[in-house]
């Protein structure tokens, strides 16, 4: 136009037109042909991609908005029954893009903490879920300074007011019903145990964290001393989580007792279990999870297996911090003897996922079940999260998921720390969960045989 001069930037009004429903359209065609070409299983879990794009393709283009448009997507998703599908975010310009390595619906962004806090706080961001520590979760939401989080939680006045998710840990309890066990069921039980610790050098939020006994079960003495020499056999793992040997070492000054039961090596902790731990609120073996290697023992005056559910129960409900997972192990004849308490006590936990006789790693690998904390939580005292995921039935509002397993499975289960065939039956899991077919199915069972 005259008088402007070139490179000048001149201020102007464009409209076009957009046909909704034919954009919505393009962008379900996108997603769903997306995981027809890059899902892991050609055969798509056996279930029927087009018959879902007649399904849902309707659904998704009378969206009305965004979030109602996603909600059809992950619908369609979970016919897939495959865990850590999902769709999420929106428009992003190209100020962000360096940053993000573009997949589609999904932005993968590397960074640390500053780049979590941008992206927090990014105003594209319109919901955020978080996997991790009670810590950040505070830090997020109020303050990274101690005496701001105290003041905006008083005044009820959050730096982060988004929808905001989290699934975050638990001192996760393993109650151990007294009853008559054979030399081979505390050997079982002892190795099952270890094993809920010993995963992943103890870095898990699946890991087993106090051990809950009755002070009067006559052979709560012999399980504890089959549990240490267990723990005493497991070769030390690399301690690679920042600031794990701090806090086993603040724990460590704080018990006396604690019994260190492997060398330390260079880069890895020992095995430490700590017995006798008062079972009172705010003991700091049972307010805060450790993430170590380490696992506290508790007890609580009781002889036989009604007085432990009636006195375990709510003790642990109130005193042990967190309500993400707990263990239940109980013998069969036990459990058929006092079927009444048993459900009542499963019924009155306060936890989201409740394994009996397994380790609630369980509870999280399968999928279908819902994993996240006891409904309850608030963003001033969040401690385990609020929502959930997994959940693949998606069922609204699942309060908790209870896996049940044989009291001594067969073959040993895999996450076993002393099965002998682990790496080769990893191997033909793996290539089952790949390419399932019948063909497979022989070689994933003799692999378990042979534990």
């Amino acid at each position: 136009p005259d008088g402007v001069v070139a490179g000048e930037r001149v201020p102007f009004i464009g409209r076009i037109q957009v046909d909704r429903r034919e954009e919505l359209g393009k962008v379900f065609d996108g997603a769903w042909n997306a995981l027809r070409e890059g899902f892991y299983d050609p055969k798509m879990h056996k279930v029927d991609w087009n018959a879902m794009r007649k399904k849902y393709r309707d659904l998704a283009i009378d969206a009305e908005n965004k979030n109602e448009f996603h909600n059809v997507i992950r619908q369609m998703l979970a016919e897939l029954g495959a865990s850590h599908l999902g769709i999420g975010g929106g428009h992003q310009d190209t100020a962000v893009r360096p940053t993000i390595k573009e997949t589609g619906f999904l932005g993968v962004v590397y960074g640390g903490g500053e780049t979590g806090r941008e992206l927090c706080h990014d105003p594209r961001v319109e919901a955020i879920h978080l996997t991790g520590s009670e810590r950040t979760y505070d830090a997020i939401v109020w303050g990274a300074d101690e005496q701001e989080r105290r003041r905006r939680k008083a005044a009820g006045d959050p730096l982060l007011t988004k929808p905001f998710s989290a699934e975050l840990g638990c001192v996760t309890p393993v109650l151990v019903v007294p009853g008559r066990w054979s030399e081979a069921d505390l050997e079982f039980q002892a190795t099952h145990l270890a094993a809920m610790l010993t995963h992943n050098a103890g870095f898990n939020c699946t890991t087993s964290r106090v051990i809950v006994t009755a002070r009067g079960w006559r052979q709560r003495k012999a399980f504890l001393e089959h549990v240490e020499r267990r723990l005493a056999a497991e070769p030390p793992r690399r301690a690679y989580y920042p600031g794990a040997s701090e806090r086993l070492q603040r724990f460590v000054r704080r018990y006396p007792q604690a019994r260190a039961l492997s060398p330390a090596g260079a880069d890895a902790l020992p095995w430490t279990v700590i017995r006798d731990v008062p079972f009172a609120a705010g003991e700091p073996a049972l307010a805060e999870e450790s993430f170590c290697g380490m696992i506290a023992e508790t007890a609580v005056d009781a002889r036989d297996a009604p007085e432990f559910l009636e006195r375990a129960v709510p003790q642990a409900n109130e005193r042990i911090h967190g309500t993400l997972s707990c263990v239940l192990l109980i013998d069969p004849d036990t459990a058929r003897e006092h079927a009444a308490p048993v459900e009542r006590a499963i019924r009155e936990l306060r936890y989201g996922a409740i394994a009996v006789n397994a380790w609630t790693g369980v509870n999280f690998g399968l999928g279908v079940t819902s994993w996240g904390a006891f409904p309850g939580h608030t963003p001033e005292r969040i401690e385990s999260g609020t929502s959930v995921v997994h959940n693949a039935f998606l069922f609204d509002h699942p309060e908790r998921s209870v896996v049940y397993a044989p009291f001594r499975p067969f073959p040993k289960p895999v996450w076993f720390t002393d099965h002998r065939n682990l790496l080769e039956l990893g191997r033909r899991m793996t290539g089952f969960e790949a390419r399932p077919s019948w063909s497979r199915l022989p070689g994933v069972i003799l692999a378990a045989l042979r534990g």
